[in-house]
């Protein structure tokens, strides 16, 4: 079944005409497999009430080499399969509204999701997770944020251990744009992810986990710094594998790491930082950019510094300005002093 090139599908905010759980089975839609015939728009209307979809897709999606944005208002579930080239935007109009997709292994009919174009999270939530089997959701590039919206990408397993992103997938977190990891319903088993590679532009990277079970991310091809950006480990711990990435640019903003314990403090999971394996994991420009805030429930910015193994740690703390000023204006005054003494 074709989608109309250039066609804005609106669903509206009326009862569905379904007797399942808000899952839409419109003609315009989808009540079979789906082809783009061009670039598409579709604008999904209000919740009908809260804990309610507006829309539920079970179909295969074949982008067929074109684009198809996600606009509007309201939370679709997306249990489709997605195929072909081609890319998708997500740009909801509150930063609430929500498009959660669920990759399914055993769906009748179903196809691999075979999508590697780009995902642009530009507003709203994107949730990632997974029911069963062995399928990631994003397999292609992802992009979130740097569209003047709150953007966030929500990673949330149901399945303990189970990735849902593709170990080649480069993920770029621009300004008001946030990362997220967490566990789902495995509240009881650590969670992984790996990535390709990850670019920081003003965005935040963050472990939304609670839990004392780890969380760790691993990034095969290294961090990039665009600009300043945030890490935010989290109170239920993290471990951050970055590969070297002494070989790649970095602009001229800081990366801000906040929520690190050397070791288990009351509620506080103990996290850990590394680029490579080495102390060549970073260049020293590289290290001067990153800072640990409040580290080991410290206050203030803490330099970093990274060990034989490629540990970051943080080295020691930064002076508060008024606190330069203070001390400049004593060593000169005791200058002066001495001087007089002399004369």
């Amino acid at each position: 079944m074709p989608l109309a090139g250039y066609a804005t599908i609106t669903l509206p905010n009326t009862a569905p005409p379904h007797t399942g759980t808000g899952a839409w089975h419109d003609d315009v839609v989808l009540t079979d497999d789906a082809t783009l015939t061009n670039n598409g728009q579709l604008t999904i209307g209000q919740k009908i009430s809260p804990g309610t979809r507006a829309s539920h897709f079970l179909h295969d999606i074949n982008l067929n080499n074109f684009e198809l944005t996600l606009s509007g208002t309201g939370d679709t579930l997306i249990q489709s399969n997605i195929l072909g080239s081609g890319n998708i935007t997500i740009d909801l109009d509150t930063a609430n509204s929500k498009v959660t997709y669920h990759t399914l292994y055993d769906r009748p009919g179903g196809n691999p999701t075979t999508y590697t174009g780009t995902t642009h999270v530009k507003s709203g939530i994107l949730e990632l997770n997974t029911l069963s089997g062995k399928r990631d959701a994003i397999v292609g590039d992802l992009i979130i944020g740097g569209a003047g919206a709150v953007a966030e990408v929500t990673r949330k397993s149901n399945v303990a251990n189970r990735q849902l992103i593709a170990d080649t997938a480069h993920v770029l977190i621009r300004e008001q744009g946030t990362f997220k990891l967490n566990r789902g319903n495995a509240r009881n088993q650590s969670s992984q992810e790996t990535i390709g590679a990850l670019t920081l532009d003003g965005g935040t990277l963050m472990n939304a986990t609670t839990s004392s079970k780890s969380t760790t991310l691993t990034v095969k091809n290294g961090l990039t710094l665009s600009s300043t950006s945030t890490i935010k480990l989290g109170q239920g711990g993290m471990n951050l594998k970055f590969s070297d990435s002494s070989h790649l640019s970095w602009g001229n903003g800081q990366l801000i790491i906040e929520g690190y314990y050397h070791s288990n403090q009351g509620s506080n999971r103990k996290s850990r930082v590394s680029f490579g394996n080495n102390a060549t994991g970073l260049t020293s420009d590289q290290l001067g950019k990153i800072f640990f805030k409040n580290p080991n429930g410290s206050t203030g910015l803490w330099s970093s510094q990274i060990n034989a193994r490629g540990v970051l740690t943080p080295l020691v703390p930064i002076p508060e300005p008024g606190t330069l000023y203070a001390g400049a204006f004593s060593l000169l005054w005791c200058l002066r002093h001495f001087r007089k003494r002399k004369h």
